[in-house]
Formats: structure tokens, C-alpha cells, sequence
């Protein structure tokens, strides 16, 4: 008999003892016992092949002793998806990595694991109390506006340019322009960073879940987008003058035109709704948009602390219900903050606290909202920074199609100050003062492992054997379009706890043989993934009877 699994919830994190003794010399008297086959060794000498369980990891997730498990769930999931994935927690740092403080420390490791060779992309699975940041001092004056700025917030670069010389005059003062690197340094990253600053089980489980979600069951969806615009200034003789100018000019140059009858305009001024077809902004429109089955939001504009838009505020997040979570990238101030609070860009900052989250934090932590955030830790800089941020942001994801959000957001990050970008009444020089200023208050608070659909992913349906038994076998797995035909190509990943992880290509039937010896029961976790499809999941039973394998 074979299963078609359609859904990933079908026991993936069910790894808990099945009250069956695994042990090959368990006491008979102990209950039942598992014969002794499943643990023999093959009298050919045969082994599982491109067993890849313990090759270094892909990404990494730092996290601390108490969210640590709550993540290993997190890590199969990715790794079923292809990604090999490895939790580490801080206290289980050796101790040749230890700098001057957690920050260095964390530093040094991840410095060395990416020299290694196979490290992309790092997720910060904690709040600052529990997984390091670095603190680097900055100031800019922007004499057209008559603004200053300062900002000692975090800065998520640290962990990304971990090839920079951070404290290269050895000061003590961390990311200083020229005296410890220069701009060129900046504008390289060699890992893909993001932050989930959970505080508990319970935001690390919300975050997983909508993850699920947007991998999983996309298909209708993916080309619908939101555009969010505030007042960006107001100038005198001119006016209002709404930043949906910026947006409008990023969606007509890398949007693809797919997009074009599936987008909504939510903009703050009339002006801007006439120009653009749009309609006005509210809370009560946003919400509206939100909770219909949107992706992706773009917006431009202004927030702070507990703002991420003139309309959307922290209470405003945690009371949505959208069943669709999005990626929400934005260049408004501060909300991207998981350390400090500020009431505005220039008021004196505070510690958070763990019941303080910014809007952004919100945004990825609570039940709903969204799987990724791309914000501020301090003053977003908008014409002279982050909307070229935000330009190459979807250069990189629509014409250079890159197939992760952190891979975008470096790019981004190193095109940002070339690429075209001009609007009619603002300035958008960016300066050399103002492009600094950019790298390090910018942060991506999501896994940056992540794909972002952009086109309407296919359904997989994933058939497989129901049981497995003892010994040197072959199974064999079949990947095809739901309610169609075979699909070659696909990824495949066997991934059996503590044994073998092996991943494979279907053929042109769609089909996948795959020879192992198991060392011991234990559910068969097969998950299968395409650039174009959603991913699927499913899981294969140990071939024994129920009163030993419940």
C-alpha cells in the first residue's frame, strides 16, 4: 500500500520515545522488545550512501539552552527542505572562539565555520537577552532637512561581514568609518543574517507555524502584493508630498506584469490615489488588505518603535487574523529595534524589555502577521538610503531572481548605492555619510533562508512506501503535481534522527529509489521541494507490530 501525503503536518515533529524498548539486549520483562534485525549490520557490507548527517551545516541557528529544542523542530524542517540545517547554542561554543564578550565570540565561530566552506546563511534565534548583538556607535547630519541623527543600536552586519576588521584600531569602539573599515568592506557580506528575537517557546513555535504556512500552502496567492505609502514631507508651496512616488517608481521598473492586475495601492494623499489608481490609506483598509491573502507588502514611509506605518502599530499586528502570512519590507525608522526603545528617531533610547517588542518583532513573533520583516534598528534614512535599499531589494528578487531573502537583502545591500533612483521633489544623493549609516541600521528580522514566491508555486503530492522494515533495502518515492502527472527534478530528503540524511533528484518519472540500512527504528521523515512548487512532507513507519510500535 502507498500514502499520499499533501500536507506537512502529517507527524513531522513527532519525535518523541515511542515506549517501545529500541534496545537490541532490552529485559524481556521490560515490556516489548525490538528484534534484533533492526540493528544488525548488513553481512554484504553494504551501508545508507551519501549519507550526509554529519556534513557541516548550511545554515546555522544560534540560539541559547532554553529556545534550543524549540528550534531543533525548526532545523528538520529546513533540512527536509534540503537546507542542511544545525542548531548551536551559546554555551556550547568551544572556548578557542571566546573574544572580549558574547558578541566577538559568536563572531569568531561563525567566522570560522563559513572558512570551512559550506555556511550561507545564520539565524539569530533570540531576543537580545539571549542571542549577542553588536552595539556600533554612529551619528549623520543632513543639512538639506536641517536633521541630526545619532544611533548606538544594534547592527546585524556584524554577523554578516564577519570577514571586516570590526574593531580594527583596536579602540574598543566596533564598525568606525575608515578607522576600522571602509565603505567598500561594508558593502560585502559573506553570510545571509536574520534575526527571530523570540523570548519563548511559544514565539518560536508561532514563527515556525506560519513558516509552514507560507511554504506550504501558497498556490493561488503568490502574485498578489500590497502597497502601503506614507507622507514622506511636506513641503511648502508643494506641499504633501507622498512617498507612494518612490514605490511607484520600483514597481514599474522590476514587478513583473503578472503582478499588475493582482496588486493593491493603499496610498495617503488623493494626489497619489488619482496618479496611481489608488485608494486612500486607513487602519481599517490595511487590515482589510492584510487579512485577504496577501504575500507581500511593500511599503514607504515612516514608523518608529511601535509603528511600523503611520496606520500599522504593534496592538494593530497582534490583532490581526491573517491566515496568509506575508514578507513586509519596508524602510521606515526603528521598528526593526529587538534591543532598544525610542518614542521617536531623536529621543533618548531604553533598554527593551522582553513585553516591549517593537512593531517588527510583533510582526514575526505573534501567531500572525508575517514570516519576514525588513526594517530599521534606527532612522531609516528613506530618499538618501533606504528606498535605494528597497529599489535593488526587488532588482534583486525580481530581475536577478535570487533564490533567498537574505541572499536579496545582501545584494541589495552592495547595490544599493549605485543603482538609478530619482523622485521629483527629494533629494536622493546618497553620501558616503549616509550609505554607512544605511548598513548598519538595516536588519532583516526572519530567516534569511527563506525563498519569496514570486510566481504561483505548484502543489506536490508525495507517494511513498507506508512502512519499512529491517536490513539493506531500496524504497522508492514518487513526486508528482497534484491530481496530475510526475514531476522530474524535485529535491528529495530522507532524514531519519541520529542516522542518515540523504538527499536526491527525481528522474523523469518523478521517481526516486532509495537504498539505506537503518540502525534501529524510527520514523522516515521525506520531505520534497522545487524552486517553483510548494514544499511537501511526509513520514514512512517502522515496519513493526503496534503493541512494540504503538
Amino acid at each position: 500500500m502507498k500514502y499520499c501525503f499533501t500536507c506537512i503536518f502529517c507527524g513531522l515533529f513527532l519525535f518523541a520515545d515511542t515506549g517501545a524498548d529500541t534496545g537490541a539486549d532490552a529485559d524481556a520483562d521490560a515490556g516489548p522488545t525490538i528484534p534484533p534485525e533492526w540493528f544488525e549490520a548488513d553481512p554484504l557490507g553494504r551501508t545508507t550512501a551519501d549519507n550526509r548527517i554529519e556534513a557541516l551545516p548550511e545554515m546555522i541557528i544560534v540560539s541559547d539552552d532554553e529556545l534550543a529544542p524549540a528550534w531543533e523542530e525548526y532545523a528538520v524542517l529546513r533540512s527536509l527542505e534540503g537546507r542542511h540545517t544545525m542548531v548551536v547554542r551559546m554555551s556550547g561554543i568551544p572556548p578557542q572562539f571566546a573574544g572580549t564578550d558574547d558578541a566577538q565570540t559568536l563572531q569568531n565561530f561563525l567566522r570560522d565555520q563559513w572558512q570551512r566552506g559550506t555556511l550561507r546563511f545564520v539565524l539569530l534565534g533570540g531576543d537580545a537577552g539571549r542571542v549577542p548583538f553588536r552595539r556600533v556607535d554612529n551619528a549623520i547630519s543632513i543639512p538639506v532637512q536641517g536633521d541630526n541623527y545619532v544611533t548606538n543600536g544594534p547592527s546585524e552586519s556584524y554577523f554578516a561581514n564577519v570577514e571586516a576588521t570590526w574593531d580594527g584600531d583596536g579602540d574598543g569602539r566596533f564598525g568606525e568609518k575608515d578607522q576600522d573599515f571602509s565603505l567598500a568592506t561594508a558593502r560585502e557580506a559573506q553570510l545571509a543574517v536574520g534575526r527571530v528575537s523570540a523570548d519563548t517557546v511559544a514565539e518560536v513555535r508561532n514563527y515556525l507555524d506560519k513558516v509552514v504556512i507560507y511554504r506550504t500552502y501558497m498556490p493561488g496567492y503568490a502574485l498578489r502584493s500590497l502597497l502601503l505609502s506614507d507622507v514622506a514631507s511636506t513641503m511648502p508651496v508643494i506641499g504633501d508630498i507622498d512617498a507612494a512616488e518612490g514605490i511607484e517608481s520600483t514597481f514599474a521598473a522590476f514587478f513583473p506584469p503578472a503582478f499588475g492586475p493582482h496588486v493593491q495601492k493603499l496610498y495617503a494623499t488623493s494626489t497619489a490615489c488619482t496618479m496611481y489608481d489608488a485608494e486612500p490609506t486607513s487602519p481599517g483598509a490595511v487590515k482589510t488588505a492584510l487579512e485577504s491573502y496577501v504575500p507581500l507588502v511593500f511599503h514607504n514611509g515612516h514608523g518608529s518603535h511601535r509603528w511600523m506605518t503611520n496606520d500599522i502599530n504593534r496592538d494593530f499586528v497582534d490583532a490581526l487574523s491573517n491566515e496568509l502570512p506575508a514578507v513586509f519590507a519596508s524602510c521606515s525608522c526603528l521598528s526593526g529595534n529587538f534591543a532598544d526603545v525610542a518614542s521617536t528617531a531623536s529621543s533618548p533610547w531604553e533598554a527593551q524589555t522582553p513585553e516591549n517588542d517593537s512593531a517588527g518583532e510583533r510582526w514575526i513573533l505573534g501567531r500572525r502577521g508575517g514570516v519576514a520583516y525588513i526594517g530599521n534598528t534606527g532612522t531609516g534614512l528613506g530618499p538618501i538610503g533606504g528606498s535605494q535599499f528597497l529599489h535593488a531589494f526587488f532588482e534583486g528578487l525580481f530581475a536577478q531572481a535570487l533564490p533567498t531573502i537574505g541572499e536579496i537583502f545582501n545584494y541589495a545591500r552592495s547595490r544599493m548605492r549605485e543603482i538609478p533612483f530619482t523622485l521629483s521633489y527629494l533629494s536622493t544623493v546618497m553620501t558616503d555619510d549616509s550609505e554607512w549609516w544605511t548598513h548598519h541600521v538595516l536588519i532583516l528580522l526572519g530567516d534569511p533562508s527563506l525563498p519569496v514566491w514570486t510566481q504561483d508555486p505548484l502543489k506536490l503530492e508525495l507517494e511513498t512506501p507506508a512502512t519499512y522494515g529491517p536490513g539493506y533495502q531500496t524504497i522508492t518515492v514518487t513526486v508528482r503535481v497534484a491530481g496530475g502527472s510526475t514531476r522530474a527534478g524535485v529535491s528529495v530528503t530522507f532524514h531519519k534522527p541520529g542516522d542518515f540524511r540523504v538527499t536526491l533528484p527525481t528522474d523523469d518519472n518523478g521517481q526516486v529509489s532509495f537504498s539505506f540500512i537503518p540502525r534501529g527504528p524510527e520514523f522516515l521523515h521525506v520531505g520534497a521541494s522545487a524552486p517553483d512548487c510548494s514544499f511537501i512532507s511526509g513520514r514512512i513507519t517502522p515496519d513493526l507490530p503496534s503493541e512494540v510500535w504503538p
